[in-house]
């Protein structure tokens, strides 16, 4: 018997059938694409990958970069031999693999799944920064599932951005200067100055008599600011009879107070031990002071939203705690010598 369908239904059960194909060939693709994603990532290399999985190194090229659309993420650091993961190719690829033992797992719940999966953002500050991680970390914990910090020399710091130890780095922006890996953005820009005892008469002297007359207490070598300042005084034909050299503030401004001794440090290093300048007296430098720019930095392949996020709560801060406590105890302090960058 000849069943005979109404247009309207006829063309209803079209368009599912066609909405059921085009679903099932998008999964198919997904599919695909993750198997291509999964080899290159374990291989670290797409020539390897083509060849193990049988077609051509473009092939696996225009897949990884079609589901790199799909999921609108970058993956891999093209730039890094061998080819490495992303931040959140590392996070994806955990998905991929327990998608592909369990081919059932919804596609559209994975794409939210990594969309919105932040990870743990390893974050690494400048030692002079250290005072402000806490009120940092309460504001950061409201937007990532978790976030962990480090301090020290600015140099490791830099050393460990590259080497994907960190998500993160908050540093001194010359240690990134010219590197095409890297994103940044500025927070600030301050001038060294000088220190010296607060009986001692500093404003009426020259620096070359400050440094016959006092101790001079400086930074390690394997500092920034040792750098900055040596160039510095040699600019000036100024030797000093350093005494004692220290790689923390705390231990320089604690030697300091000591008495009959200088030093040239940044406004920022002085903030957390600002209850020590009570002991102290502060110059702007002439004739060319040293400088330091510090920015937010992150790999260019990575989220620079994350960049951005962390700029603005640090610049906060820089500006509702840190400035007017510098200002309080450095009354010539203003934006000639200490540039918040908003």
């Amino acid at each position: 018997m000849l069943m005979i369908i109404p247009p309207d239904v006829r063309e209803g059960m079209v368009v599912q059938l066609l909405g059921a194909k085009m679903t099932a060939d998008k999964n198919f693709i997904f599919v695909k694409y993750i198997n291509i994603f999964i080899a290159a990532a374990d291989a670290r290399s797409m020539k390897v990958a083509a060849t193990q999985m049988g077609v051509t190194p473009s092939a696996i090229t225009q897949s990884i970069r079609q589901l790199e659309k799909l999921i609108d993420c970058i993956l891999f650091d093209r730039q890094e031999r061998p080819l490495t993961l992303t931040r959140k190719g590392r996070s994806f690829y955990q998905h991929a693999v327990e998608f592909k033992k369990n081919i059932n797992i919804s596609m559209d719940g994975m794409i939210r799944a990594i969309k919105q999966d932040n990870g743990c953002i390893k974050l690494r500050l400048l030692d002079s920064l250290t005072p402000i991680i806490f009120p940092i970390s309460e504001k950061l914990m409201n937007g990532f599932d978790n976030i962990s910090f480090s301090t020290g020399l600015s140099l490791h710091g830099a050393i460990a951005l590259r080497n994907y130890d960190i998500d993160v780095d908050i540093n001194i922006d010359e240690h990134y200067a010219n590197d095409d890996m890297v994103f940044s953005l500025p927070l600030m820009k301050e001038y060294f100055m000088l220190v010296v005892p607060k009986d001692y008469p500093g404003k009426n002297k020259t620096l070359g008599e400050i440094a016959s007359e006092l101790t001079f207490v400086g930074y390690s070598d394997n500092t920034h600011m040792k750098l900055q300042v040596n160039k510095y005084l040699k600019h000036n034909n100024i030797s000093t009879n350093s005494h004692c050299n220290y790689d923390t503030n705390g231990l320089l401004f604690k030697y300091m107070a000591r008495g009959n001794c200088w030093c040239i440090t940044a406004p920022l290093c002085l903030y957390e031990h600002h209850e020590l300048s009570r002991h102290f007296s502060f110059y702007p430098l002439k004739h060319w002071p040293p400088s330091r720019t510090i920015g937010v930095h992150v790999r260019k392949q990575e989220s620079h939203h994350i960049a951005h996020i962390i700029k603005k709560i640090v610049t906060d801060e820089l500006k509702q705690r840190v400035y007017p406590v510098l200002q309080e105890n450095i009354p010539w302090l203003n934006e000639q010598y200490f540039l918040i960058v908003d």
